[in-house]
């Protein structure tokens, strides 16, 4: 739920605003990790996963995206975002391997959602849940990895809140 909400503020936030596409995002962001309940084990839960493991992972967005394959009202945009929301810019994402040109906009949006929801979220292998500007700074550090045009939006929405707390 926060992946989707986190996904309709950065859509907002770059004007991507008609009703068509805060649907696609939120329904995109809501529905990304569909293909996880496929897998045979909780990747949430583990800090580290096997070579087997990983590979299982690596196939969720492709399960996600058959799975709503089979759910007429599901749109093809909301699809794409399923499919690509772990493609990343500089083309090490998967399940595809695409670069930036080639990802959908809502999935480069609901990318850094689900990431930046990851890490204020608390996991069992983790003693704490991170602060949004320390969120923010690790995926900063992770070049390449998501838009940077987009990453700095969204940061700015943190960044403007922090300063107003002061």
């Amino acid at each position: 739920m926060a992946t989707s909400m986190f996904s309709l503020m950065l859509a907002r936030s770059v004007k991507l605003e008609s009703e068509r596409s805060m649907m696609m995002v939120g329904m995109g962001g809501l529905l990304h990790d569909l293909g996880m309940v496929n897998l045979g084990f909780d990747p949430e839960a583990k800090e580290n996963l096997s070579p087997d493991e990983w590979r299982e992972l690596k196939g969720h967005p492709e399960m996600g995206k058959r799975m709503l394959d089979r759910v007429k009202e599901a749109s093809v945009e909301v699809k794409l975002v399923v499919l690509q929301h772990h493609e990343q810019p500089n083309g090490m994402g998967y399940p595809n391997g695409l670069q930036n040109r080639d990802i959908f906009l809502p999935a480069k949006i609901v990318a850094i959602a689900d990431s930046f929801s990851a890490l204020v979220s608390i996991r069992p292998y983790r003693p704490k849940a991170a602060e949004p500007l320390e969120a923010l700074a690790l995926m900063r550090q992770d070049i390449g990895k998501f838009d940077p045009k987009l990453l700095n939006t969204f940061a700015e929405y943190f960044e403007k809140t922090d300063k107003n707390k002061q």
